[in-house]
């Protein structure tokens, strides 16, 4: 089933490119015929085709710089003022919804627990975090994103239901471990 949605939309996606370059590349075509006869208006035609292609292709060409999978890694890791690590990382998904953004946290038992900040956005610059007695606020470049509640309390990584075990990694996980963990699960 999920193949199948994957290449409709292949499709349509190829049909909306193919149906905004044909306009410009039929007026570029065209205009040329006539600006070769010495036309002003192929000249012309020629012209607005050039500048209609460069308008479609300059917000193609940037969404797939900042969608690329190029900007994957950890962005931030560091130590609460309590001695809990932590790391915001960004691991590419598709060029449609680009990054899931996590932040991982250990709790007591220095389990690494993970949090939600984006599934769908672009590549972060930079992130921070400020911790209060009972929350995290994380930064997306030098603005407050988000606010999480510090873990509290321990959990039993055996005993944590299926569905939920990539919620959660071992306490003898590195940041670096924590970071191939969740490219993996985005995957």
């Amino acid at each position: 089933m999920i193949h199948h949605i994957n290449i409709l939309a292949l499709l349509v996606v190829a049909v909306v490119i193919a149906a905004l370059l044909g306009g410009p590349i039929l007026l570029i075509a065209f205009g040329w015929r006539g600006a070769k006869r010495g036309l002003l208006r192929g000249r012309i035609m020629c012209g607005f085709g050039i500048a209609l292609f460069l308008a479609i292709l300059m917000p193609v060409a940037l969404h797939l710089y900042l969608a690329g999978p190029w900007h994957t890694r950890i962005v931030t890791k560091g130590v609460s003022p309590s001695g809990q690590e932590y790391c915001v990382i960004q691991t590419f998904q598709d060029f449609v919804e680009p990054y899931q953004i996590s932040f991982y946290i250990r709790d007591a038992n220095r389990l690494w627990r993970w949090n939600y900040l984006d599934h769908e956005g672009y590549a972060w610059r930079t992130a921070s975090a400020s911790f209060s007695d009972d929350k995290v606020s994380v930064y997306r470049n030098g603005k407050p994103y988000r606010s999480i509640a510090m873990p509290t309390g321990t959990v039993d990584i055996v005993s944590v239901p299926k569905g939920y075990a990539n919620y959660y990694c071992p306490p003898e996980f590195s940041v670096e471990d924590v970071f191939e963990f969740q490219k993996r699960k985005t995957r």
